[in-house]
């Protein structure tokens, strides 16, 4: 599983090495730091809290990164997943509005021996504010995250569940 994970934040980092033709490129800048999430379960209902640390590289025009995930969903879900994201921004300069795409490996379960673990894939939309700053950036975000995977065979219940996050990520 690991290898695909691998192979699909390559795919997405792509487009965010692709050059401008002439273009002068801006720096390359790297960032790291945590993210507090309140999702809601979109199946169920019910709120939670997840927390994240990020590492990001920053082109200019698009960010890419990999994002660790853990935390509670309503009503009986633990969270647990790592994920490979590109985010694109809406225009050039200053503080900005960005769209992306995440793809990663998702575990929920209720902590026990239900639930199930495996792929999954979201989007998200942003606004990243301080975004010309070196350091204290910080982003409030929304994403959507489908599980690609079911509740594991010949258990009662369902604790694997769609959802959506508001949240706030720092970089240091």
């Amino acid at each position: 599983m690991l290898r695909w994970i691998f192979a699909g934040a390559v795919l997405l980092a792509c487009p965010a090495l692709a050059g401008d033709g002439g273009a002068e490129k801006p720096p390359l800048r790297w960032y790291i730091g945590p993210g507090a999430h309140l999702p809601l379960n979109l199946q169920e209902g019910g709120t939670g809290a997840v927390f994240s640390a990020s590492v990001l590289a920053d082109t200019g025009n698009w960010m890419v990164g990999l994002d660790v995930s853990a935390g509670v969903l309503a009503p009986a879900s633990m969270l647990l997943g790592y994920a490979a994201r590109v985010d694109r921004y809406l225009w050039s300069a200053g503080d900005a509005a960005y769209v992306g795409a995440t793809f990663g490996h998702l575990s929920e379960s209720d902590g026990e021996d239900y639930g199930g673990d495996g792929p999954f894939a979201g989007a998200q939309v942003g606004y990243m504010l301080g975004r010309e700053r070196q350091w204290l950036r910080a982003a409030v975000e929304a994403q959507v995250s489908f599980p690609l995977f079911g509740e594991k065979p010949n258990k009662p219940g369902d604790y694997v569940y769609p959802f959506i996050t508001f949240g706030l990520r720092l970089f240091l």
